[in-house]
């Protein structure tokens, strides 16, 4: 049997309380990464008869330390949803002072079994030419021809600390509708083989994922084959025309992106190409976010809120994520733009050196939060402002710039002209 060795990171988040004033405060134990060694090999039966390898996922339980028993092989049929596992106990939330945050928004769930077999009579539509494979808590593997029939059948009421309900998914998929994360499930996505895409179909012009209520998870994770990171593009490009909804709409709950992910092409009249989040919290841990467009204008005041994310709320983030080279509608530099009190860049944790983050604020203002740096629970400081200001970019620096010392934007002052006159 030919295999190969994968690695999938869930990082599932815990999720802000409506859109209250927060600040940082993170304990270790909250903190949790999750590594699932797979052993996968991908292929159908030939022509000829000959049997292709199926694929066998040896898993470890980082969080229990106890292994789970190897799955029964899926039907043609898809079996019934799935009733879940018990998790383990998550850490408990640290206490939410007057001016204290929730934690990181990256606990992990539980790891889990899986194993990825092509069906011999499985018939994908003809928008899909990979592979869907949802992992239920009992073990069942079950192909879907659309990434929402999948999540459809994902078990309901898990909330953000419960175990994450896996999703793999190889070569080109594409997206005809939008598809809802909603019920307080927890949904990771991840690609199980390099070189995976997901897509906006022809005609489709609205949102490609929507995430709601107040306990729902949803992110992209991470596939690895040994020590390579194995890629996945999610892209909301038309071959002609403009889209009018974002690629990942979050009207409440969690959104997470991770290493190996990019969103990218999305050019829409929706405030936040990218990611639009006008009630929940994003947590970026990775991943790239690059070559999209806005032109959204969401208020009367016509304040800037083109740009590749649109945030209500905090942006939780840390290691090598990027996102850059973004475009408003009047073709500017226009990456992260915040908007609200709340919103602001939170580090949770030191930010690598490939990290590039080019913000702005929709309602800048002298005294306005750009940057955080996060505590854990004892009050010890995740990363540094210097750390942070290297790699977070302001790009109105003819208007404002951002304090080193309290990461709230200040006025940039004409500088007073020392020079005097003397006579002869």
């Amino acid at each position: 049997m030919k295999k190969k060795q994968l690695l999938v990171f869930i990082m599932a988040g815990s999720l802000a309380a409506g859109m209250s004033p927060v600040t940082m405060a993170f304990a270790e134990a909250d903190t949790q990464t999750v590594t699932i060694e797979d052993t996968v090999a991908v292929a159908a039966e030939s022509e000829e008869g000959e049997a292709a390898a199926e694929p066998v996922q040896d898993i470890s339980d980082a969080a229990a330390d106890t292994s789970v028993e190897e799955p029964a092989q899926a039907t043609d049929t898809p079996t019934a949803e799935p009733t879940q596992a018990a998790a383990d106990t998550p850490a408990a939330e640290p206490a939410q002072a007057a001016d204290a945050v929730v934690d990181d928004g990256f606990n992990s769930g539980d790891t889990a079994e899986l194993t990825l077999e092509e069906e011999e009579s499985a018939t994908p539509t003809p928008e899909t030419t990979g592979q869907i494979i949802l992992k239920a808590a009992d073990g069942t593997q079950t192909s879907y021809s659309t990434l929402a029939e999948a999540i459809a059948a994902a078990p309901v009421n898990i909330g953000k600390d419960g175990e994450v309900t896996q999703i793999l998914v190889t070569g080109t998929v594409e997206i005809s509708e939008t598809v809802v994360i909603d019920q307080n499930k927890n949904i990771s996505i991840a690609a199980a083989a390099d070189g995976t895409t997901i897509k906006r179909a022809a005609g489709f012009l609205g949102d490609m994922f929507k995430v709601k209520d107040e306990s729902t998870s949803f992110q992209f994770g991470t596939g690895k084959e040994g020590e390579t990171v194995l890629s996945l593009t999610v892209t909301g490009a038309l071959d002609q025309g403009d889209a009018t909804g974002s690629i990942i709409s979050v009207e409440g709950g969690y959104f997470g992106l991770s290493d190996g992910v990019t969103l990218t092409g999305n050019r829409t009249s929706a405030p936040g190409a990218a990611i639009c989040n006008s009630g929940g919290s994003i947590g970026l841990a990775g991943g790239t976010i690059t070559g999209n467009q806005s032109e959204g204008i969401v208020n009367e005041a016509a304040e800037i809120t083109g740009g590749a994310i649109y945030s209500l709320g905090e942006i939780r983030v840390s290691g090598a994520v990027i996102v850059k080279d973004n475009k408003d509608d009047g073709l500017n530099d226009n990456s992260i733009v915040l908007g609200g009190d709340n919103a602001c860049i939170a580090a949770i944790g030191q930010l690598a050196e490939t990290a590039d983050l080019q913000v702005r604020r929709s309602d800048a203002a002298a005294g306005k939060i750009i940057v955080k740096v996060g505590t854990d629970a004892n009050g010890t400081a995740l990363t540094t402002m210097e750390n942070i200001l290297a790699h977070v970019h302001y790009l109105d620096t003819t208007e404002y710039t951002i304090n080193n010392q309290t990461g709230a934007l200040e006025s940039v002052t004409a500088p007073v002209s020392t020079m005097t006159l003397t006579a002869d």
